[in-house]
């Protein structure tokens, strides 16, 4: 909290990223592409990561994700 404190005094604490890192962002239903992982990752999380991708700091992530799915597959292993 009181990281979170001097982000936001210093002006660095994005309050759409907090509330998502908190939250994990809201479905509202919309349409995702198909999760190329669904032996290993729930429906919920595949979820959360279509939502994180809408956020500025984090655009581009979700391709990246699918391209290296086996390398996350990995650290979700270990």
């Amino acid at each position: 909290m009181l990281a979170m404190k001097l982000m936001e005094l210093d002006n660095t604490l994005d309050p759409a990223e907090l509330k998502f890192f908190l939250t994990g962002g809201v479905a509202m239903g919309e349409e995702q592409p198909e999760c190329p992982c669904k032996d290993w990752m729930n429906e919920k999380n595949w979820g959360e990561l279509n939502r994180l991708n809408k956020l500025p700091k984090f655009k581009g992530f979700l391709e990246h994700f699918i391209k290296e799915h086996a390398v996350y597959k990995g650290m979700y292993d270990s």
